[in-house]
Protein backbone atom coordinates (compact mmCIF):
# COMPACT_ATOMS: atom_id res chain seq x y z
CA UNK A 1 0.00 0.00 0.00
CA UNK A 2 1.44 3.46 -0.33
CA UNK A 3 0.59 6.49 2.41
CA UNK A 4 0.22 10.20 1.00
CA UNK A 5 -1.46 11.45 4.04
CA UNK A 6 -0.37 12.00 7.49
CA UNK A 7 -3.65 11.99 8.61
CA UNK A 8 -5.07 8.89 7.96
CA UNK A 9 -2.06 6.38 9.13
CA UNK A 10 -4.32 5.04 11.94
CA UNK A 11 -7.14 4.58 10.32
CA UNK A 12 -5.97 3.29 6.76
CA UNK A 13 -3.49 1.17 8.21
CA UNK A 14 -3.51 -2.82 7.89
CA UNK A 15 -1.35 -5.26 9.55
CA UNK A 16 -1.92 -7.40 6.91
CA UNK A 17 -0.14 -5.21 4.39
CA UNK A 18 3.45 -6.95 3.45
CA UNK A 19 4.63 -3.39 2.54
CA UNK A 20 3.84 0.20 2.84
CA UNK A 21 5.31 2.69 1.03
CA UNK A 22 5.33 6.76 1.69
CA UNK A 23 6.15 9.81 0.97
CA UNK A 24 6.39 11.95 4.09
CA UNK A 25 9.53 10.81 6.73
CA UNK A 26 7.01 11.72 9.69
CA UNK A 27 5.33 8.60 8.52
CA UNK A 28 7.66 6.81 9.53
CA UNK A 29 7.90 5.96 12.78
CA UNK A 30 3.77 5.95 13.15
CA UNK A 31 3.74 2.74 10.45
CA UNK A 32 6.34 0.99 12.21
CA UNK A 33 4.57 1.20 15.62
CA UNK A 34 1.39 0.49 13.29
CA UNK A 35 2.58 -2.89 11.39
CA UNK A 36 4.83 -3.52 14.56
CA UNK A 37 8.33 -3.73 12.08
CA UNK A 38 10.63 -1.71 10.04
CA UNK A 39 11.61 -4.04 7.38
CA UNK A 40 8.00 -3.53 5.74
CA UNK A 41 8.08 0.15 5.89
CA UNK A 42 9.71 1.83 2.82
CA UNK A 43 10.35 5.73 1.92
CA UNK A 44 9.23 6.72 -1.43
CA UNK A 45 9.47 10.35 -2.53
CA UNK A 46 6.97 11.57 -4.97
CA UNK A 47 7.72 12.45 -8.60
CA UNK A 48 6.24 13.50 -11.91
CA UNK A 49 6.37 12.88 -15.61
CA UNK A 50 9.03 15.30 -16.95
CA UNK A 51 8.03 15.47 -20.64
CA UNK A 52 4.04 15.95 -19.62
CA UNK A 53 5.48 18.79 -17.49
CA UNK A 54 8.13 20.28 -20.18
CA UNK A 55 8.80 23.97 -20.29
CA UNK A 56 7.74 25.69 -23.09
CA UNK A 57 10.06 28.37 -24.33
CA UNK A 58 8.00 30.77 -26.26
CA UNK A 59 5.59 31.59 -23.38
CA UNK A 60 6.44 34.84 -22.01
CA UNK A 61 6.24 34.52 -18.17
CA UNK A 62 4.13 37.44 -16.08
CA UNK A 63 6.35 39.04 -13.53
CA UNK A 64 4.09 37.84 -10.99
CA UNK A 65 3.66 34.95 -8.45
CA UNK A 66 0.97 32.30 -8.77
CA UNK A 67 -0.98 30.17 -6.26
CA UNK A 68 -2.37 27.34 -7.90
CA UNK A 69 -4.59 24.54 -5.56
CA UNK A 70 -6.88 23.97 -3.54
CA UNK A 71 -8.05 26.90 -1.21
CA UNK A 72 -8.57 26.14 2.04
CA UNK A 73 -9.27 28.46 4.74
CA UNK A 74 -5.95 28.45 6.08
CA UNK A 75 -4.54 29.01 2.68
CA UNK A 76 -6.73 32.18 2.00
CA UNK A 77 -5.82 33.53 5.35
CA UNK A 78 -1.60 33.15 4.42
CA UNK A 79 -2.12 34.55 0.89
CA UNK A 80 -4.53 37.39 2.51
CA UNK A 81 -1.90 38.26 4.77
CA UNK A 82 1.12 38.11 2.14
CA UNK A 83 -1.02 40.54 -0.06
CA UNK A 84 -1.38 42.73 2.89
CA UNK A 85 2.28 42.83 3.05
CA UNK A 86 2.79 43.61 -0.81
CA UNK A 87 2.91 40.43 -2.10
CA UNK A 88 1.92 40.17 -5.99
CA UNK A 89 0.14 37.37 -6.33
CA UNK A 90 -2.44 35.15 -8.38
CA UNK A 91 -4.69 32.88 -6.84
CA UNK A 92 -6.27 29.82 -8.76
CA UNK A 93 -8.24 26.71 -7.25
CA UNK A 94 -11.43 25.82 -5.56
CA UNK A 95 -12.21 27.04 -2.63
CA UNK A 96 -12.89 24.81 0.63
CA UNK A 97 -13.13 28.00 2.74
CA UNK A 98 -16.74 28.04 2.42
CA UNK A 99 -20.15 26.55 1.60
CA UNK A 100 -20.28 28.65 -1.49
CA UNK A 101 -16.69 28.31 -2.57
CA UNK A 102 -17.21 24.17 -2.26
CA UNK A 103 -20.59 24.33 -4.88
CA UNK A 104 -19.36 26.52 -7.33
CA UNK A 105 -15.75 25.59 -7.73
CA UNK A 106 -13.62 22.87 -9.73
CA UNK A 107 -10.82 21.76 -9.41
CA UNK A 108 -7.88 22.52 -11.48
CA UNK A 109 -7.23 20.26 -14.93
CA UNK A 110 -3.60 19.15 -15.22
CA UNK A 111 -3.73 21.55 -18.66
CA UNK A 112 -5.08 24.37 -16.45
CA UNK A 113 -2.15 24.11 -13.93
CA UNK A 114 0.78 23.84 -16.59
CA UNK A 115 -0.42 26.83 -18.38
CA UNK A 116 -0.31 28.29 -14.56
CA UNK A 117 2.99 27.31 -13.91
CA UNK A 118 4.35 28.39 -17.01
CA UNK A 119 2.82 31.70 -17.62
CA UNK A 120 4.35 32.83 -13.91
CA UNK A 121 8.01 33.61 -13.32
CA UNK A 122 7.44 32.45 -9.57
CA UNK A 123 4.70 29.58 -7.83
CA UNK A 124 4.02 29.50 -4.06
CA UNK A 125 3.65 26.42 -2.53
CA UNK A 126 1.30 26.48 0.59
CA UNK A 127 1.32 22.41 1.65
CA UNK A 128 -1.15 21.29 3.13
CA UNK A 129 -0.67 20.25 7.31
CA UNK A 130 -1.76 17.83 9.11
CA UNK A 131 -1.55 15.96 5.62
CA UNK A 132 1.80 17.01 4.83
CA UNK A 133 4.18 17.11 8.10
CA UNK A 134 7.92 17.23 6.80
CA UNK A 135 7.43 16.03 2.86
CA UNK A 136 6.48 17.07 -0.16
CA UNK A 137 3.57 17.85 -2.18
CA UNK A 138 3.09 16.85 -6.01
CA UNK A 139 3.31 20.84 -6.75
CA UNK A 140 7.62 20.47 -4.99
CA UNK A 141 8.28 18.59 -8.38
CA UNK A 142 5.84 19.70 -11.17
CA UNK A 143 7.12 23.38 -10.96
CA UNK A 144 10.65 22.55 -10.94
CA UNK A 145 9.92 20.23 -14.39
CA UNK A 146 8.24 23.50 -15.94
CA UNK A 147 11.39 25.69 -15.16
CA UNK A 148 9.33 27.95 -12.67
CA UNK A 149 10.87 29.16 -9.79
CA UNK A 150 9.13 27.30 -6.99
CA UNK A 151 9.25 29.24 -3.71
CA UNK A 152 8.61 26.99 -0.65
CA UNK A 153 8.24 26.63 2.80
CA UNK A 154 11.48 24.78 3.81
CA UNK A 155 10.84 21.25 5.26
CA UNK A 156 13.02 17.73 6.00
CA UNK A 157 12.56 15.89 3.18
CA UNK A 158 12.81 19.14 0.76
CA UNK A 159 16.51 18.50 1.33
CA UNK A 160 16.36 14.61 0.34
CA UNK A 161 14.87 15.55 -3.27
CA UNK A 162 16.53 19.09 -4.08
CA UNK A 163 19.54 21.33 -3.35
CA UNK A 164 17.73 23.96 -1.76
CA UNK A 165 19.85 26.56 -2.57
CA UNK A 166 20.19 26.55 -5.63
CA UNK A 167 17.32 24.44 -7.20
CA UNK A 168 14.01 25.61 -5.26
CA UNK A 169 13.89 28.99 -2.94
CA UNK A 170 12.90 28.01 0.48
CA UNK A 171 11.60 30.19 3.03
CA UNK A 172 11.60 29.23 6.90
CA UNK A 173 8.34 32.05 8.20
CA UNK A 174 6.17 33.87 5.69
CA UNK A 175 7.73 37.46 6.92
CA UNK A 176 10.25 36.27 4.24
CA UNK A 177 7.89 35.82 1.33
CA UNK A 178 7.11 39.27 0.19
CA UNK A 179 11.09 40.50 0.53
CA UNK A 180 11.83 36.81 -1.41
CA UNK A 181 9.14 36.97 -4.03
CA UNK A 182 10.03 41.52 -4.74
CA UNK A 183 14.28 40.54 -5.12
CA UNK A 184 12.99 37.65 -7.29
CA UNK A 185 10.93 39.29 -9.98
CA UNK A 186 13.51 42.14 -9.65
CA UNK A 187 16.19 39.65 -10.97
Amino acid sequence: SWMYDCRKIRSRVSPSWDRVFYSDTWMQQPLIDALGERKRVKYLPLGVNELRWSPDASVKRKAKAVFAGTITATRRHILHRLSLRGGRIDIHGPRTDSAWGRWTTSTLSCAALQKLYRDHSIVLNLPRQPKTMNGLNLRSFEVPATQTILMTPWTPDLELQFNATQEVVAYRNWSEVPDLTRALLRD
